[in-house]
């Protein structure tokens, strides 16, 4: 009995350990990219919660004025109509172009952009996108995690499909 609390204490500590160290390990910037980009997989696997996990409670988009909740209220709304699913997944596929991030941090801030095209699921595979944006953000750390306190963007080409 001792001996399995033991190696329950040493897994705890471990784990522990781990989130405290592990993360530290990457640059700030790898990190930054890597919330932005589970985000984007969240938006095509019709995930609400994960789209806004990197917003700050008081994140602000300067394009349209929306907030976090009302973003989550959207997207919830958007990812459950029938007309937006295709084939078992969401019809709308967002994706960053992998030349156009631009990270630069410096302390607990952050400055991003990147441009993010969206494509229709039923279109063939090489078709042009519906909308191309820029996207800039501005980020802060808190709390060890990197959250955008604001954002907005600019279209670049096409409609806005959703």
């Amino acid at each position: 009995m001792r001996n399995t609390r033991l190696w329950i204490v040493l897994a705890l500590g471990a784990l522990v350990v781990g989130w405290l160290v592990v993360p530290r390990l990457f640059p700030t910037e790898t990190r930054i990219r890597w919330a932005l980009e589970d985000a984007i997989e969240s938006f095509n696997a019709a995930r609400a919660g994960g789209v806004v996990a990197p917003l700050a409670n008081d994140w602000y988009d300067r394009s349209t004025r929306a907030t976090k909740d009302a973003v989550r209220g959207y997207l919830a709304a958007l990812f459950l109509r029938k007309e937006n699913r295709h084939g078992g997944r969401f019809r709308y596929q967002a994706e960053a172009i992998e030349e156009s991030w631009r990270i630069q941090a410096s302390g607990e801030s952050a400055d991003v952009s990147v441009r993010v095209q969206f494509r229709d699921a039923r279109e063939a595979e090489g078709s042009e996108p519906l909308w191309t944006i820029d996207v800039t953000a501005s980020l802060e750390e808190r709390d060890r995690e990197w959250l955008i306190t604001r954002s907005g963007f600019e279209k670049v080409s096409g409609e806005r499909p959703f």
